[in-house]
């Protein structure tokens, strides 16, 4: 049987026995050999059916162990905190860990399938502390090179069916990440913490709390006072030291559970050693902390718009639920009410006593059709303009699992751009800039573009997103989330384009994607959409204010990008159900 050398990461490792290499995924391959003959393992996930069956029973294990986690955390701090206290405080991490593992154990399962013998080669990695400070610190490490050369060899040594090396030259050490602390940012933090608490003295008694709200300042002081309320700053920043882990007081992390699979055995196995401190050692330090800033000490109603990531919001907004206060969630972006599955929304659907979506509804009952401010109607736009592409950023690591491009997907996206924007015609590439995002976590977008499109105009701007479009004529929205609603509320010429197997719709936004279809503003491949805009260009605005096309626009906009100077009707609706 031929013999080969497992290369699981982009991370460098010395082949010992000079075997040739094959490649866990897309992933693993340097953008500078990405052209070489690599041989890459088929990704699982390639199959999305299976994705899509994967991340139900990836749900039924996070329903099964959540409330098993819930007891134990109670029982190690001495609480009596409810389950959904900690679905919010803890939920976010649990899932997308959850998903994470999955994904990395079924790639290296996978390879029991692969017809030759696979060796490979561990770095030393005795000093790197698994368990982050919190959800967001997990969250960043799962699409390092680091965490999951790690976590790779960690399965590989449980399954035991791949011969492994250790090197003696290579160490992961632990913080390899950079790190963010410095004099600057604490002075920021000091002046941004100044700020709020001399405005929030005015606010500290309000029923109703706005937190990481998608309102802006002037939105959500505006809706505030309509509210007979003191517009608040609730953007305290809390600073924790982390402590060091504590082995033996993980170690009473006792889990009550059974595991129905290998794949649950390994995740049992490691989740004392990976859960973040928030939770464990630094729990009461963090509580303590983030109940006593200025921030209304018994609010009756709480709105908020993100609630995964944020740690301290969860902390905060957990206790206050507990202790009787409604939880409203509003819709903070694109891809929502629209994918055939997603964590996410199935979340934020799951904890809140409403949600506000921007005009979608389907089969759960608390949700909230309302007009978002952020959707501007009817903007302006430059008919002598150019063509302004717009592109995602993505990980090269799958981290949560939705109707998105995972992991080795990611890179056919990235290629397609390129694609797209060499389709054009050699008049309309002059006149085409590409907004690059400004989080380059995917496969090597800048220098994809500089190498293979060197004569297009790259763009990293980070500025208001209206304010590009409308210096445009035509917007290219290649990916189904936020800018796409914008677009299409406020009226602006937009060609749309994404692999559909990529960005699977549910069964209620499906007839809206398919009349969008039909007026060739969504288009299934870059080819199509730049033949389109190639035959079209001359008549653009023709084609866009034609009546098929407005028709179908309306009722896109009427069902999922609600916009409305009288917004504010809406949201005291809502509100007030709850109060």
């Amino acid at each position: 049987m031929v013999k080969k050398n497992l290369i699981t990461t982009r991370l460098k490792v010395e082949n010992y026995n000079k075997l040739s290499d094959l490649f866990l995924g897309r992933w693993a391959v340097d953008y500078k050999n990405e052209y070489l003959d690599n041989d890459i393992h088929n990704y699982h996930w390639d199959d999305r059916e299976q994705l899509h069956k994967d991340y139900l029973k990836i749900q039924k294990i996070y329903e099964s162990l959540l409330p098993i986690l819930s007891d134990s955390l109670n029982r190690i701090h001495n609480i009596k905190k409810s389950e959904k206290y900690w679905r919010i405080l803890i939920g976010p991490w649990l899932g997308i860990w959850l998903q994470v593992l999955f994904d990395r154990w079924t790639s290296i399962v996978s390879l029991q399938d692969h017809d030759c013998s696979l060796e490979t080669t561990f770095a030393n990695y005795d000093n790197y502390d698994l368990s982050p400070t919190n959800t967001e610190g997990f969250i960043d490490i799962s699409s390092s090179d680091e965490f999951n050369h790690i976590l790779y060899s960690k399965i590989i040594k449980f399954t035991g069916f791949i011969k492994y090396h250790h090197s003696e030259d290579i160490f992961i050490k632990e913080n390899s990440l950079p790190k963010k602390n410095n004099y600057i940012r604490i002075f920021k933090i000091f002046f941004k913490n100044l700020i709020c608490n001399l405005i929030n003295i005015f606010s500290i008694n309000n029923k109703i709390v706005f937190i990481d709200s998608y309102l802006s300042f002037k939105d959500k002081s505006l809706l505030e006072l309509s509210l007979n309320q003191f517009p608040s700053i609730y953007k305290n920043v809390v600073t924790i030291k982390s402590s060091k882990k504590n082995k033996d007081f993980r170690k009473m992390l006792d889990l009550s559970y059974e595991p129905k699979s290998k794949f649950e055995e390994f995740a049992l196995n490691h989740l004392a050693e990976m859960i973040p401190k928030n939770f464990l050692e630094d729990y009461f330090k963090t509580h303590k902390k983030i109940q006593n800033i200025s921030w209304p000490k018994s609010p009756k109603v709480i709105v908020v718009a993100v609630l995964i990531h944020n740690d301290q919001t969860k902390f905060w907004v957990s206790e206050k639920v507990e202790n009787g206060a409604k939880l409203i969630i509003e819709q903070h972006g694109g891809n929502y009410g629209m994918s055939e599955f997603g964590f996410n929304e199935s979340h934020e659907l799951n904890i809140s006593d409403l949600y506000l979506s921007w005009g979608w509804q389907n089969d759960k009952g608390n949700i909230k059709r309302i007009a978002h401010p952020k959707l501007k109607n009817e903007l302006n736009f430059s008919t002598n303009g150019g063509i302004y592409q717009i592109l995602m950023s993505l990980p090269r690591y799958s981290y949560r699992i939705y109707s998105v491009p995972i992991a080795s997907q990611v890179y056919q996206y990235e290629q397609d751009q390129v694609i797209f924007s060499n389709s054009l015609n050699k008049d309309l590439q002059k006149i085409l800039k590409v907004r690059l995002h400004s989080n380059p976590r995917g496969y090597d977008q800048a220098k994809r573009f500089k190498d293979l499109a060197p004569s297009i105009c790259l763009t990293n701007t980070k500025k208001n997103i209206y304010e590009d479009i409308t210096q445009n004529r035509l917007t290219i929205c290649t990916y189904n989330a936020t800018t796409v609603l914008e677009c299409i509320a406020a009226n602006i010429p937009t060609i749309m384009f994404w692999n559909p197997n990529h960005w699977e719709l549910n069964k209620f936004s499906k007839p809206y994607f398919d009349a969008l279809k039909k007026v060739n503003i969504l288009h299934d491949d870059p080819v199509s959409a730049a033949k389109f805009i190639n035959k079209n260009w001359d008549n653009i605005e023709d084609w866009w204010y034609k009546k098929e096309t407005q028709d179908v626009l309306m009722q896109f906009k009427n069902n999922y990008a609600l916009s409305s100077k009288n917004w504010k009707i809406g949201w005291i609706e809502a509100i007030k159900e709850l109060c």
